[in-house]
């Protein structure tokens, strides 16, 4: 592929990413008599939204979409000092992220009116989730909690990440002085300078300004992870999370969050030998759909016996006439070394490709 083609790639990539991507601020603003809501859930806008005072939340409909309730919590017990909600639909433009201001006033199931960020003093994360459930109106899948040292080595498992930040940020000594932790400009910032970042409020102000830099280390994450080996680097530092969800669960809301195209496979065994499946998933894995100039991934989501093991010729079957399913099933015969690649009339919701292995697969 020529310069010009890899950076018209590139460049449809972030333009697919941006379309795709929903940054939003939920804002929940509360007077003197109560909580009051206001939020923005959907926006094709990179920037910040603030909903207007008073404003009631949209319905939130769950769906089937995916959701992560991410809390920064610096120890057992202790109040969170952060929340985001990530959650991606099940089509490309439904991808949402969401902050929570901890310091909203909420209803805590058992505790009644109090700040979201002492939900975790109360009762650990899963208050947390549970708050945020009844203050949406959705149900959150699952609830990650990570400290901050935790946040920044998750953050630092690629190299870092390349910021453009617009303005000089400096703390307070209590003496006065003031000690610049961030300089103006772009620079590269590891995982522990990006934790801090991330929630880093300078003298006099509050959360809500910290959401901006959030959503700049988010908006370069989901850029970078595009990438499928930085996909992978990130779920194989997923242990630094305490939360329920599988890695390869977290591994495929962040590639749609990404708007990675993830191509899902089925393996039907039409020899009748052990470890088929396995073979082919080892060889996919790290592969790009479209080759090494596009963004994606396979996954194996699916493995079985085919309807009888005396097949010669390994097939690679498509459910559409789209290019990048051609392009996909081209990648896998690139990769196993066989196959012929079928196009089926009858639509599949589950599976993208499926790969019927014949006798000429030579596995090891």
């Amino acid at each position: 592929m020529s310069g010009d083609a890899r950076h018209r790639a590139r460049r449809e990539r972030r333009r697919r990413w941006r379309n795709r991507v929903l940054l939003a601020v939920l804002l929940l603003l509360f007077a003197a008599s109560g909580a009051v809501g206001g939020a923005v859930l959907a926006l094709r806008t990179a920037a910040p939204a603030v909903a207007a005072r008073g404003a009631a939340p949209p319905a939130a409909s769950a769906g089937d979409q995916d959701t992560l309730l991410l809390v920064r919590q610096p120890g057992d017990g202790e109040p969170v000092s952060g929340a985001t909600l990530l959650a991606a639909g099940p089509d490309d433009d439904q991808a949402l992220i969401v902050f929570l201001p901890v310091g909203t006033l909420v209803e805590l199931p058992g505790f009644g009116l109090d700040r979201l960020g002492l939900a975790g003093r109360y009762g650990g994360p899963g208050l947390v989730q549970a708050a945020v459930e009844n203050t949406l109106g959705i149900a959150v899948d699952h609830v990650a909690a990570v400290s901050e040292e935790g946040l920044g080595a998750l953050l630092g498992r690629f190299g870092g990440l390349e910021l453009d930040i617009p303005q000089r940020l400096t703390t307070r000594q209590s003496d006065g002085t003031a000690t610049v932790r961030f300089e103006a400009g772009s620079q590269r910032l590891d995982g522990e300078r990006l934790a801090e970042y991330w929630s880093f409020t300078e003298p006099g102000e509050d959360e809500l300004a910290s959401f901006a830099r959030q959503q700049q280390v988010l908006r370069r994450l989901l850029e970078a992870a595009t990438d499928p080996q930085v996909r992978e680097a990130l779920v194989d530092g997923a242990g630094v999370l305490d939360t329920t969800a599988e890695p390869a669960w977290i591994a495929e809301l962040v590639a749609r969050l990404s708007g990675a195209e993830v191509v899902r496979v089925q393996v039907l065994n039409g020899v009748g030998d052990p470890g088929v499946g396995q073979e082919v998933d080892a060889r996919l894995g790290g592969e790009r759909p479209g080759g090494d100039d596009f963004a994606g991934s396979f996954r194996i989501v699916r493995t079985d016996n085919a309807d009888s093991f005396d097949y010669r010729l390994t097939r690679i079957v498509i459910y559409d006439e789209r290019p990048h399913s051609h392009a996909a099933a081209e990648r896998v015969r690139q990769v196993l070394g066989v196959g012929t690649i079928q196009v089926s009339r009858q639509p599949q919701s589950v599976v993208d490709l499926t790969i019927v292995v014949g006798a000429d697969f030579a596995a090891p």
